[in-house]
């Protein structure tokens, strides 16, 4: 499923770019509706089998969104009042550049690093489920229970920083610039942001 729906990723940017707001629209809301329907429908026939039915039902929507976006795409790239940036089916596609490396190091050490940060971050917030789940430490109830507890317990730090997170992002919006030097002052309240207890 992941794998389908980045094979579409390439093409959402390219809508998104030339505004094919219906696009998204009607793309996100079939998708939806199929999964939905086939869902049911699958579990209504073979209830025992639920978690077979919430497999289908996405692939199946995933290969649906990847048609659309395809299907539409290469349709305006076909008219011709072509208004797209690309003038031939086989550049919507992967392809390698002549006299270009198939892989560029500076990204795939950019890659690695957001996967090992990913991971990381993984670990971090969800390493007590996977301790809990791989060696039943606590059945489903407990674990239940852990996740309502520990959830209310996160509730008053999630109140008390996001009105911080919330004008700093105003504040850093309004005086950073992208590729322009960071001023001081903003230097100082990010250190004094990070920096505070």
């Amino acid at each position: 499923m992941v794998v389908l729906e980045t094979a579409a990723q390439p093409l959402v940017i390219l809508a998104q770019a030339m505004l094919f707001v219906k696009l998204k629209v009607v793309a996100d809301m079939v998708s939806l509706c199929s999964r939905v329907a086939l869902k049911a429908w699958l579990i209504a026939l073979y209830p025992s089998h639920a978690i077979w039915a919430y497999c289908v039902g996405h692939a199946v929507s995933s290969a649906l969104l990847v048609v659309i976006y395809y299907g539409t795409l290469l349709w305006h790239v076909r008219s011709p009042d072509n208004c797209l940036p690309v003038k031939s089916a086989s550049e919507l596609g992967p392809r390698l550049v002549p006299g270009q490396p198939a892989l560029d190091r500076d990204q795939l050490a950019l890659t690695w690093s957001f996967f090992k940060q990913g991971l990381l971050k993984q670990l971090l917030t969800e390493g007590e489920r996977y301790l809990m789940t791989a060696f039943h430490l606590l059945d489903f109830s407990e674990q239940g229970l852990y996740d309502v507890v520990a959830n209310l317990g996160s509730l008053a730090a999630r109140f008390l920083f996001q009105p911080v997170e919330e004008n700093a992002y105003v504040y850093f919006s309004r005086t950073v610039e992208r590729g322009k030097p960071v001023s001081a002052a903003a230097g100082r309240v990010l250190h004094d942001l990070l920096r505070a207890p």
